[in-house]
């Protein structure tokens, strides 16, 4: 999560109202086989649709997380899939914040407690099409938003700030708070997603896929 922390210091709120930014990345673009990170999916959501997986947790304060992780083979070789939950910013508690795709290529301490996906659901690819063994050409093709880049890797980043609905459950918890908004009328949550692709040899072996929701 600490590309996400840079994503909620640049969200801008653009002439006064909430205004989703044409360069946002896309729900679709965060999404693999039906699951968003940032969205509403918990990690109780990601074993009943691909089952029982064994749930970890690393790091503390800023940098907890829980996981759980699945092995999926398909014509390249073997897959890992991993559904991560920041342990201080996810909301619902156990939100889906961080989906990572591993090619066979790339070592993964953890692999031993990957459980292996009995049925695949679908491509094993973003919803955008962005999957593993890609070409650095071909990633690039699918995104509007200007990457930043170093050796071997291209990351794409946004953060869109709302409006808090009225109808929404934590709306009387945050209304009036002068400290965190402007208006402290209109409780403002930032929309943050960050997507990093890691290349060897020109394909793309590694792909993360991060998004929360701040407020204050």
């Amino acid at each position: 999560m600490r590309q996400l922390a840079f994503l909620m210091a640049v969200a801008t709120l653009v002439g006064g109202s909430a205004l989703a930014s044409a360069r946002e990345l896309s729900a679709q673009s965060l999404t693999v086989l039906g699951v968003q990170a940032g969205g509403t999916s918990t990690l109780d959501d990601v074993v009943i649709r691909f089952g029982k997986a064994e749930l970890w947790h690393s790091g503390d304060a800023s940098e907890s997380e829980y996981k759980i992780c699945y092995r999926v083979v398909d014509d390249s070789g073997e897959v890992i899939l991993v559904f991560e939950s920041s342990g201080g910013m996810a909301s619902p508690k156990g939100q889906v914040t961080s989906i990572r795709l591993l090619s066979h290529t790339v070592a993964f301490a953890q692999r031993g407690r990957c459980a292996l996906m009995a049925s695949q659901r679908g491509p094993l690819a973003a919803a955008n099409s962005l999957s593993l063994g890609m070409s650095r050409a071909q990633v690039t093709s699918l995104f509007k938003q200007k990457t930043t880049s170093a050796l071997g890797t291209l990351q794409y980043e946004s953060c869109n700030q709302r409006y808090m609905a009225e109808s929404d459950p934590a709306f009387k918890s945050w209304v009036g708070k002068a400290q965190c908004f402007k208006d402290p009328r209109r409780p403002v949550l930032d929309d943050c997603a960050n997507i990093q692709i890691k290349f060897r040899n020109d394909r793309a072996s590694s792909i993360s896929l991060n998004g929360i929701q701040s407020i204050c």
